[in-house]
């Protein structure tokens, strides 16, 4: 895979329901700010609101599933993140939700259900589209979260970034 440090996922069937419930929720809550949001402030009260109100959509999109990601420099210098998946949602007039699941420093990563992992050729189309080329930050439904952490004591740099298994599927692209 091009990105070692995210798993990239075309949603579909029941991760493409969750995703689009929550892209309304998120609606919802926002519509009711009309000043410059606090983006830490909301994402706090808003989890906490889907947590008492919509388990099943936080569980489906993983939007608190926590990875700890370690990235090591070319000068070996090594840095770990808490991180939680981000859906994107494209720019079109029939958008798609792409999720970029961060894979933890022992090769785990959150797995959406009915969802098609992208091979490098579809990640790098909709990596394209979604970011206008690194000019945006792309359509986010929910901002991840990504916090610095101590590298984990078990950590190895040896075996790091050996990724067993993932086996990406090219999605049917449709006009």
């Amino acid at each position: 895979m091009s990105n070692p440090y995210y798993a990239v996922y075309e949603l579909q069937g029941r991760s493409l329901a969750a995703a689009k419930a929550l892209d309304a929720e998120v609606q919802k809550d926002l519509a009711k700010h009309t000043e410059a949001p606090n983006t830490p402030n909301l994402r706090a009260a808003f989890l906490d609101r889907m947590n008492n109100d919509h388990p099943d959509l936080v569980a489906q999109t993983g939007i608190e599933h926590r990875a700890i990601c370690v990235r090591v420099e070319h000068d070996g210098t090594q840095s770990a993140y808490t991180e939680t998946p981000v859906i994107h949602k494209t720019p079109n007039a029939e958008p798609r939700f792409i999720m970029y699941a961060p894979i933890d420093y022992k090769g785990h990563h959150f797995e959406p259900e009915d969802a098609i992992l992208l091979d490098d050729q579809m990640q790098s189309i909709y990596a394209s589209g979604l970011f206008a080329g690194g000019w945006s930050n792309g359509n986010p439904v929910f901002p991840e979260s990504r916090r610095i952490t101590p590298v984990p004591d078990d950590f190895d740099v040896q075996t790091h970034r050996k990724n067993p298994g993932i086996k990406p599927r090219t999605p049917k692209l449709e006009p």
